[in-house]
């Protein structure tokens, strides 16, 4: 009962920090410049967007079977899309990744395996998204800080300690050892395969890539004119603070990273809301195509 109360508290806590960064946001710009922006948006450029959407979380689902190559991959692809929804109603996308790797390793015998797989998958993913996100640094070096570099390079150091954080088990406690030494020796049977992990990355990279263009569609559907350097850097610096589980859907975290990124580049802040308004349009498309996954009935695919 204790624990339900927590969880309930917790969520609303979040609900209500999700409230107050909206709401501060949407005071300080016009509304009506944010709608003059929504409707410069053509039917053609909605449906484009949606296409390279549901293609990159295609390859996002690919990806996890170079890892995952026991498990279907309509499966995968269901999970992942599944995922979405859960990453969206639950605060913080991480959520999503723990309800795919239970959803999968549900349905094997090898539970430890599925559960390391997830979690490389997601590691490499990230070290995809910050990699496009130096590159994009290093082309716009001179419309963004310098700390900007310094933080994406030592996240990418961080993940990189992270991915082969298995190599130090052995100095793990005895009782820790004992509880994820399963998950661990899976964990490093997936990182030291440097030919799926490099395969990873690539679709890792492509996947971000193609999110970026997402965001370029719109963007400049809106009259947003960057490079593609500078979206990367937008895209991947908002994407890195959506991973905080302060709020629901990454309502208003969103809202204000991009108000603080694009306003570097001197994007009027109505223009960055609209952009920022599209983004969690699509976010919730997701979330729809995962909630009738979720509805589907199950099928039979192969295990261990």
């Amino acid at each position: 009962m204790a624990r339900k109360v927590s969880s309930i508290a917790v969520i609303t806590a979040k609900v209500m920090i999700s409230v107050v960064l909206l709401v501060w946001v949407v005071s300080r710009i016009n509304m009506v410049s944010v709608g003059a922006a929504l409707s410069t948006l053509s039917l053609s450029v909605i449906v484009s967007s949606v296409t390279v959407f549901l293609v990159a979380h295609l390859i996002n689902a690919l990806k996890l079977s170079i890892f995952l190559q026991q498990i279907s991959i309509s499966v995968l692809i269901r999970q992942t899309f599944i995922a979405l929804l859960y990453g969206t109603v639950l605060p913080g996308q991480l959520a999503g990744d723990a309800v795919k790797a239970y959803r999968i390793a549900g349905s094997t015998t090898n539970r430890a395996f599925v559960v390391a797989a997830v979690i490389v998958d997601k590691i490499v993913g990230l070290a995809a998204l910050i990699l496009l996100t130096i590159v994009g640094l290093w082309f716009e070096r001179a419309a963004f800080p310098s700390q900007f570099m310094n933080i994406a390079l030592a996240l990418l150091f961080a993940l990189f300690l992270l991915l082969y954080l298995p190599l130090v088990g052995r100095a793990l406690p005895a009782w820790l050892q004992k509880s994820l030494g399963q998950v661990l020796m899976a964990w490093h049977s997936c990182a030291q395969n440097f030919w799926r992990v490099g395969c990873s990355l690539m679709c890792g990279l492509l996947f971000q890539t193609l999110s970026v263009f997402v965001l370029v569609l719109i963007g400049t559907a809106m009259g947003i004119s960057l490079s593609l350097f500078a979206w990367c850097v937008v895209f991947g610096s908002v994407s890195l603070v959506l991973l905080l589980p302060v709020s629901v859907a990454g309502v208003g975290l969103r809202e204000g990273a991009l108000v603080t990124a694009l306003a570097i580049l001197q994007v009027p802040a109505a223009s960055a809301v609209a952009l920022s308004l599209t983004w969690l349009g699509l976010t919730l498309f997701g979330s729809l195509v995962g909630f009738i996954a979720e509805l589907l009935p199950t099928s039979p695919h192969s295990e261990d």
